[in-house]
C-alpha cells in the first residue's frame, strides 16, 4: 500500500529561546530537518510533504520534498489538516511525526507502518514508558487497554501527571473522508489555543474505529527536543550510538564517549580513531588509517588506506593518498596529496584568497618541511622537498625532485631521481 510522510516543522521552537529556528537547530551536525528527511526515506514512504511556517521555505533545499505552508500557526491538527489537502489520493496511509524527534530510527518507523497496516488501523501511535514525563502528552487507555485518549502535558489534572505512557508524535494514519472531517472539527485548547492533533483520537475512539499502538522499548529514540538540554542529550546519544556503528563494522574507536562522528560516514577495516577526534558527514577514511588524537576530518575529505592524521590536525575538502602522514598541528584545505607524503608540523595550507578557496597539489613522496606554508594555487611536484619555514606562494609551482627554502621559497638545488 502506498505511504507517504508528513514532517510537521511549522512550530517555533520557542522554549529553545534561540534566533535560529527549531527545524534547523543540530544534532550530530545535522538539522533537525535533515534528519526528519533522511529517517523518513529510510524508512521506505514514496514522498515526503513538509509543513512549514510562512518564509521558511526559503531555508531549505526542497529537492527531494514538497513544502506546505501552514501561514498561521494554529496547531499541529490544522497543520496536518493542510497537509492532506496537498497530498494525492494514491496515498492511503500516512506516517507523520514531528521534526524535532532526530533519535528516532527508520526501522523503528517501518515497524510502524508494517504494525498499522498488518492490523487494518485507523491510527497507529507509537508509545514508550518515560520515569519523567513530563511535557509529553499521556497515553489515556480504558480498562480493556485500548487507547482512548491522549492528553497535552498542559491539560492533565493531577491523577493523569502520574501515568508514565507518553505520545512521542509518531502516527501512521489511514486515509479517509472520516479524517479529514474530524480534523476540521477540532477546536482549539489549552493555554496556546491551538488545534491538537491528539484530540482526532477520543473522536476515533467514539466511533469505535481501530486505534493500535506500537510501544518504544528504547525511550531514547522517542527524545523530543524541546530545551538547550534536551540538545546536550540527543548529540551525546547519537555520537555515542554513530561511533558503535564504526566499531560493529571492525572499526577502533578508543573512547566512543569522547569521539563525535557524524552520520554518513565510511571508516574501513582496522582504522584507529583516537579521542577528541570529529569527523563530518560524507567522509570516507581508508583501511589501517590512524586518525587523532584531536583531529578534525570536514565534509568532502577522502583518506586513501594507511593514511595517519596526528594531534590537532585539520582536514577540509582534501584527498590525501596511501601511506601519507600529517602527524602535528596542521591545516590541509582544498589540497589533492599524493602517496607517501610527509606533511611536517605545523605545515598550512593557505587555500582561501578572502573570496575564493583555490587548489593545491602535492604530489607522491614529496617532503613538505616544518611550518612550510603553501598558497593557493600551486603545485608541488613528486618528490620535492621544502625547507622548514618555507613560504610556497601562489603560482610558483614547485617542480619534481627541487629541494626549495625560504621565505617566498626557491630552489637551492635539484635531487636526482629522488
Amino acid at each position: 500500500m502506498k505511504t507517504c510522510a508528513v514532517i510537521l516543522a511549522a512550530g517555533d521552537g520557542k522554549r529553545l529561546k534561540s534566533d535560529i529556528p527549531k527545524y534547523l537547530q543540530k544534532v550530530g551536525g545535522w538539522s533537525l530537518l535533515t534528519h526528519g528527511i533522511e529517517n523518513a526515506i529510510a524508512s521506505g514512504v514514496d514522498e515526503i510533504y513538509l509543513v512549514m511556517g510562512e518564509g521558511d521555505r526559503k531555508n531549505i533545499d526542497t529537492g527531494r520534498i514538497y513544502v506546505v505552508e501552514q501561514k498561521k500557526k494554529r496547531g499541529t491538527a490544522d497543520a496536518f489538516y493542510i497537509a492532506l489537502k496537498s497530498i494525492p489520493a494514491k496515498y492511503k496511509n500516512i506516517l507523520l511525526f514531528y521534526v524535532d524527534i532526530p533519535l528516532i530510527k527508520p526501522e523503528t518507523l517501518k515497524k510502524l507502518i508494517f504494525n498499522h497496516e498488518k492490523n487494518n488501523a485507523n491510527i497507529t501511535i507509537l508509545t514508550t514508558n518515560l520515569l519523567k514525563p513530563k511535557g509529553y502528552g499521556r497515553i489515556i487507555r480504558d480498562n480493556k487497554g485500548g487507547i482512548s485518549e491522549i492528553k497535552e502535558d498542559d491539560l492533565l489534572n493531577a491523577e493523569e501527571k502520574k501515568i508514565k505512557e507518553v505520545n512521542l508524535g509518531v502516527y501512521v494514519f489511514k486515509r479517509s473522508q472520516l479524517l479529514m472531517a474530524n480534523l476540521s472539527c477540532i477546536k482549539p485548547k489549552g493555554k496556546k489555543r491551538e488545534k491538537y492533533l491528539t484530540e482526532i483520537v477520543p473522536f476515533y475512539y467514539g466511533k469505535g474505529l481501530k486505534i493500535s499502538s506500537l510501544k518504544l522499548k528504547d525511550a531514547q529514540e522517542g527524545l523530543g527536543i524541546n530545551s538547550r538540554m534536551h540538545l546536550v542529550e540527543a548529540n551525546s546519544i547519537i555520537f555515542k550510538r554513530n561511533a558503535l556503528h564504526h566499531i560493529n563494522k571492525m572499526v577502533t574507536v578508543m573512547a566512543p564517549e569522547n569521539t563525535y562522528i557524524e552520520k554518513n560516514v565510511k571508516i574501513g577495516r582496522d582504522s584507529i580513531i583516537y579521542p577528541f577526534v570529529y569527523i563530518e558527514a560524507g567522509v570516507k577514511i581508508g583501511k589501517n588509517c590512524v586518525i587523532g588524537p584531536s583531529a578534525h576530518i570536514r565534509s568532502g575529505s577522502i583518506l586513501d588506506d594507511n593514511v595517519s592524521i596526528g594531534n590537532f590536525v585539520e582536514i577540509s575538502r582534501s584527498h590525501v593518498a596511501s601511506g601519507t602522514k600529517i602527524r602535528h598541528f596542521s591545516y590541509i584545505g582544498d589540497t589533492t596529496i599524493g602517496k607517501n607524503v610527509n606533511i611536517g608540523a605545523g605545515c598550512v595550507t593557505a587555500n582561501y584568497d578572502g573570496k575564493h578557496k583555490n587548489k593545491i597539489t602535492i604530489e607522491d613522496d614529496a617532503f613538505i618541511g616544518s611550518n612550510t606554508t603553501v598558497i593557493a594555487p600551486v603545485k608541488i611536484g613528486k618528490s620535492a622537498i621544502t625547507g622548514a619555514g618555507s613560504v610556497v606562494t601562489k603560482n610558483n609551482d614547485i617542480d619534481a625532485y627541487e629541494v626549495v627554502v625560504g621565505v617566498p621559497a626557491k630552489t637551492i638545488r635539484r635531487r636526482k631521481h629522488g
